[in-house]
């Protein structure tokens, strides 16, 4: 019985996807490039890509912006919805 909880705590682990790989794969979805995102927050391509490497997270004003620019929602990036 201890094995299946350790097991089912694993799977639950693996299948939540961290809040920067989710903002790279909505850029992706959308066939942005790092550029062009930056290019259209006003920021260079190292802050942007610092972001999704999960080294810095944004501001809040900057999160909207990334939100409202990718069509996505902060509650999907903060892991609250699974849409």
């Amino acid at each position: 019985m201890h094995q299946v909880k350790q097991f089912d705590a694993f799977y639950i682990i693996m299948l939540i996807m961290k809040w920067n790989e989710k903002l790279k794969q909505a850029r992706e979805t959308k066939q942005l490039t790092q550029i062009q995102v930056a290019n259209n927050l006003k920021i260079s391509r190292g802050a942007y890509a610092n972001y999704e490497q999960g080294v810095h997270e944004p501001s809040l004003e900057m999160l909207r912006k990334i939100c409202d620019l990718l069509d996505i929602s902060a509650d999907y990036l903060i892991g609250r919805i699974d849409y």
